[in-house]
């Protein structure tokens, strides 16, 4: 049997036969350079909300993990929460894991009678969250550690964009030594983010968590019914809190500005979702194929975030020195590729930015 155990609160180790494969911890909040171990005076709901959030992330979907199995979780699960998971797995048309454990309807939180009010924003040190840092006054919170696999990249971007935009961070220290499987593990971890960030807005009072723009293709965090669902449990709980979405610009739009305002930006931000070792890899392999002095230091130069970037860059940014047309030609005939092939959904919310670096090179649609 497969179990989901824990020695302390804010912890999930997942077992197999015995062993365990991997786990997921949160540490500690830094506040400038004051560590706050806040988190172990929450109270019981908002620690087994968390809990729960962290035994899904763990769960994922990889069909490996728990084919035939029955995962058992040794400690209690909220069922509002456990509500939102069902939904997350009906949305992407995917069996729920065969599941274990205790289920209680822990008590809504006490509210708060501070009249304080915050606005928080998740900020990866992308270029979707550094657009939004800049153009709404809020408080950024940054988990160290969440993607633990491209952890020191964001962790970098976050403190020089910080600095940048003089704006410093909440970073929330996370211990995962869990290789997440398929969509539903990224989107579980999405909304994660959203009751850790929760749970630090009971300190102010009443928050908002700041998302971008709904997007309508499988990814149910940023999809107008996840999000729903996700104010609804907070709504339930008494978190006083709730995410708020900015409806921003288009990605190209986002782009576009971040370069009007400061080309420096995106050679900060760190939107490549390749992991060690494969980034320093695949920029060896881009390398060898392409003499390009402008491949930004955060950029794989293979992946569809990269190739959307770049490709924008190619447009807009009057900064980059490769004069040389035929060069810039075979770069964005390879980028408006790599993009098609990387996001098929995506390249047809994206047709214009195709469509205008394909008749400005001249070259063609995949």
């Amino acid at each position: 049997m497969i179990r989901i155990s824990q020695d302390k609160s804010f912890e999930a180790n997942l077992i197999n036969r015995g062993s365990r494969i991997s786990s997921i911890c949160l540490k500690e909040t830094i506040i400038g350079s004051d560590y706050d171990n806040s988190f172990e005076s929450l109270p019981e709901t908002a620690k087994r909300i968390i809990d729960t959030f962290l035994s899904f992330y763990l769960i994922g979907d990889d069909p490996s993990s728990y084919k035939d199995s029955t995962i058992k979780i040794d400690f209690p699960i909220d069922s509002v929460s456990m509500d939102w998971f069902r939904s997350l797995y009906d949305f992407r048309k995917i069996p729920f894991p065969k599941i274990q454990c205790e289920l209680e309807n822990f008590k809504p939180l006490s509210k708060s009678t501070s009249d304080k009010k915050v606005r928080l924003l998740a900020f990866s040190g992308g270029k979707d969250s550094s657009y939004l840092a800049i153009n709404e006054n809020v408080l950024p919170v940054h988990l160290i550690g969440l993607n633990n696999q491209s952890q020191e990249r964001e962790l970098k971007a976050v403190q020089q964009l910080s600095k940048l935009i003089q704006n410093d961070p909440i970073f929330v220290q996370i211990e995962n030594n869990s290789t997440i499987q398929g969509d539903t593990g990224y989107q579980v971890r999405d909304g994660l983010i959203y009751v850790v960030i929760a749970a630090i807005g009971l300190r102010f009072g009443t928050s908002e968590i700041i998302s971008g723009s709904y997007i309508e293709d499988d990814w149910y965090c940023e999809s107008e019914l996840g999000i729903s669902g996700i104010n609804s449990m907070l709504d339930i709980k008494n978190f006083q809190s709730y995410v708020k979405v900015i409806e921003h610009m288009s990605e190209e739009e986002v782009i576009k500005s971040l370069i009007k305002l400061n080309p420096q930006i995106l050679s900060i931000t760190s939107s490549c979702v390749i992991s060690e070792p494969d980034f320093s890899s695949f920029r060896r392999l881009y390398n060898t194929e392409f003499d390009d002095p402008e491949l930004l230091p955060n950029s794989c130069g293979l992946c569809g975030k990269c190739a959307q970037i770049n490709l924008s860059r190619m447009l807009f940014d009057s900064t980059i020195i490769m004069t040389d047309f035929e060069s810039r030609q075979k770069l964005v005939s390879y980028y408006v590729s790599r993009y098609v092939k990387s996001n098929p959904f995506k390249s047809l919310v994206e047709y214009d930015l195709l469509r205008k670096a394909t008749i400005k090179y001249n070259c063609p649609l995949p």
